[in-house]
């Protein structure tokens, strides 16, 4: 997970477990992740708009293990991390979050 690629697929049929797998794996790692449930998608359609609704979620969610990570967000402005989680104002930024958050990261020494 240290030095490995950077993404990894989780192959096999319904119901076997892969994603209890997955998420044990990234908890057991304690290095920061997202996990994003791309099931959740389908509601709207597999466009960006929907990507751009779930990601405050697993955003949350990181913040809850990993607290410092909101100080990070902050520097994109549109960024709004108050006490019941992170909202994000896209408005022409698209994904220059995820280079904040390889920033993050990188001053961590991990992925």
């Amino acid at each position: 997970m240290r030095g490995g690629p950077p993404l990894t697929p989780c192959l096999g049929v319904r119901l076997i477990g892969k994603t209890s797998v997955v998420r044990t794996f990234l908890n057991e790692g304690g290095l920061p992740y997202i996990y994003v449930d791309a099931r959740a998608l389908s509601t709207y359609g597999y466009t960006k708009q929907g990507l751009y609704t779930i990601l405050p979620e697993a955003l949350t969610r990181l913040r809850g293990k990993f607290a410092d990570v909101a100080e990070y967000l902050r520097k994109l402005g549109g960024v709004h991390a108050g006490p019941l989680g992170i909202e994000l104002d896209w408005g022409e930024r698209g994904f220059s979050i995820f280079s904040i958050l390889n920033e993050y990261a990188e001053d961590r020494g991990t992925r």
